[in-house]
C-alpha cells in the first residue's frame, strides 16, 4: 500500500522531485557516514531543499485529501 501511495504522489503531484536520489542520500548518510561527500550535502542544501520546500504544500494537500 505504501509503495502504491508513493507512486501516486510521484506521478500526479511531485514528479519533478528526485525520489531515488533522496532515498540514496538518506541511505548513505545513515550507513556510510564515514564517506559522506560534504560538497554534495552542501549542494543539496542550497539547490534541492528549496525545491522540496515549495512542494511540501502540494504533498500535504494531496495526503489530506485522501483522508
Amino acid at each position: 500500500m505504501k509503495q502504491l501511495f508513493t507512486c501516486v504522489i510521484k506521478q500526479k503531484v511531485l514528479s519533478k522531485l528526485k525520489w531515488a536520489d533522496m532515498r540514496k542520500m538518506r541511505h548513505d548518510i545513515a550507513h556510510r557516514y564515514h564517506r559522506i561527500d560534504l560538497f554534495l550535502i552542501w549542494n543539496t542544501i542550497i539547490k534541492d531543499i528549496p525545491v522540496l520546500e515549495k512542494e511540501i504544500p502540494k504533498i500535504r494537500k494531496h495526503v489530506l485529501s485522501k483522508k
